[in-house]
């Protein structure tokens, strides 16, 4: 017998609401309707997903849907609940409304209990293809990854249901603990992005002319690999662990000269560097200091020199 799947109304059809809400539609789950300040937007998604409802007004919403997904940006949350909340005569009981923002926990649905929802957060743990693309690259984009879920039982029940559903994985997070948890995101995705972006903007500086993800794509995944099977801290290397402040001299002085726009990140690199290997013995305290001394030489030297 073929299962049957919650019903399901979406507010914000962005990129991370729209990935979710067409791959549960082709994993059978029936769509009510779709709300978004982005009209055509909504218009859009909802045809593709065969949505009976597509609405700018978040009043407009169909609460008869067994799951409510609030796909907004972080800042407009709290408004999206109000206006939710604001309803007159909403009642959600036996309804499950999640979020899918990182930081927030699921106390930020609160308002909607009185009106007898279950609530929960439901973070994708993904950067999602902005754009349209293909049904087989959306599920592809969430198969096997973790859902961030707080919230109460019911809710997170449901919650972890809808991540197996979508071919991943749920994944319990205290809420006093989200801020923290979405910060090891912010690492893990646009900060990653930006040092790949330094590695290939100086490749392409130094007069490189192969692609920068052949030439240091190799060291990149060699230093992954050996994050992952032993520690950052046993995957360290380089001239800070040497304690060769000549050589940390030489890249800031090739960096003032042709890209000083990453001094600031190198600068705070090799100090996360120094800051682990004094943590796990790899370097000692007096080749910390004496590398913080030689960054700020550093600096008060390229003052001096922009002062002439």
């Amino acid at each position: 017998m073929k299962k049957k799947h919650p019903s399901v109304s979406l507010i914000g059809a962005g990129v991370v609401g729209s990935t979710l809400i067409s791959v549960l539609a082709k994993e059978g789950y029936r769509i009510l309707s779709v709300i978004s300040r982005n009209g055509p937007a909504a218009i859009a998604l909802a045809r593709s997903v065969s949505c009976p409802r597509a609405s700018t007004e978040i009043a407009d919403v169909d609460r008869s849907a067994d799951i409510i997904v609030i796909a907004v940006r972080d800042s407009d949350l709290r408004g999206a609940v109000r206006s939710l909340a604001g309803i007159r005569g909403l009642k959600l009981k036996g309804c499950t409304v999640i979020h899918t923002s990182g930081v927030h926990s699921a106390d930020v649905l609160s308002p909607l209990r009185k009106a007898g929802a279950s609530i929960a957060s439901f973070h994708p743990l993904q950067t999602f293809p902005a754009g349209s693309t293909s049904p087989a690259r959306l599920r592809a984009s969430v198969r096997g990854i973790y859902f961030g879920i707080d919230g109460d039982d019911i809710a997170t029940a449901v919650a972890s249901q809808l991540a197996t559903d979508l071919g991943g994985k749920p994944l319990a997070v205290p809420a006093e603990m989200r801020a923290l948890y979405h910060t090891a995101c912010v690492f893990a995705s646009g900060y990653l992005a930006v040092v790949m972006h330094a590695v290939s903007t100086l490749s392409r500086s130094s007069g490189i002319s192969l692609p920068w993800t052949d030439v240091f794509g190799p060291l990149m995944t060699a230093t992954m690999e050996n994050t992952v099977r032993a520690s950052a801290a046993d995957a360290l290397t380089g001239p800070v662990l040497r304690g060769d402040t000549g050589t940390i001299a030489a890249h800031l002085g090739a960096l003032e000269k042709f890209a000083p726009e990453f001094i600031p990140l190198y600068t705070i690199g090799a100090l996360e560097v120094a800051r682990v290997a004094v943590a796990k013995g790899k370097l000692k305290q007096a080749g910390y200091d004496e590398l913080l001394a030689s960054f700020r030489s550093s600096v008060r030297a390229t003052k001096a020199g922009r002062g002439r």
